[in-house]
């Protein structure tokens, strides 16, 4: 269930995102925290259409969507393939064999799926052991941002599914460790469609 809220605010738009936070600390809600620390976080499989093939090869979607799951409590799962832009829907589709010709595969995904899991290993006592607060626009329905706590420091991830750039004041200068689509200065950030700091 926890996936199914990240899919239909990303990909299917029938939530916005309060309702997301709602879905997903209803999910959160339903066991300890110390299951919630290594649940199992996957976005597609060989039940399931791969998630470039449910984004409509969309791939700043498919790579906004990666990079939530990777800033989520868990174990986040990347299926094989999805690293190299592989695609599939329904069974058999979905259970296509790799392709292990690199000139095939897409490079500018692998390259951001080994960014976006250096970044997970280096920062990933925040998401298992942080105080996670979510930061929730009522005028930006696909707008969300979250933020973990852990010994005095903080991480905070926003997300812009909006079709408009969207601007939110920089907080205190932060560094900006893993970002896509976005313009970031003293002053603020300017995240596009699909942009993530």
């Amino acid at each position: 269930m926890y996936v199914y809220h990240i899919l239909r605010f990303f990909i299917k738009k029938e939530l916005s995102s309060s309702e997301l936070v709602a879905g997903l600390n209803q999910q959160l809600m339903l066991y300890p925290k110390q299951v919630n620390e290594v649940q199992f976080n996957i976005l597609d499989s060989h039940d399931t259409p791969r998630i470039l093939s449910k984004a409509k090869n969309n791939k700043k979607l498919v790579q906004s969507i990666l990079a939530f799951m990777f800033g989520q409590q868990g174990t986040p799962c990347i299926y094989y393939g999805t690293e190299i832009g592989l695609d599939g829907f329904n069974d058999p589709d979905c259970r296509k064999c790799m392709i292990w010709d690199e000139e095939r595969q897409d490079q500018e995904m692998l390259s951001f799926m080994k960014k976006l899991i250096a970044f997970r290993k280096k920062y990933q006592p925040f998401m298992s052991f942080g105080d996670l607060k979510w930061l929730v626009y009522p005028e930006k329905n696909e707008f969300i941002g979250f933020s973990y706590t852990l010994n005095d420091e903080k991480l905070t991830f926003y997300f812009n599914e909006s079709e408009k750039t969207t601007r939110i004041k920089d907080q205190k200068g932060m560094p900006a460790v893993f970002s896509k689509r976005a313009e970031i200065t003293g002053e603020h950030i300017m995240l596009e469609q699909h942009g993530f700091v």
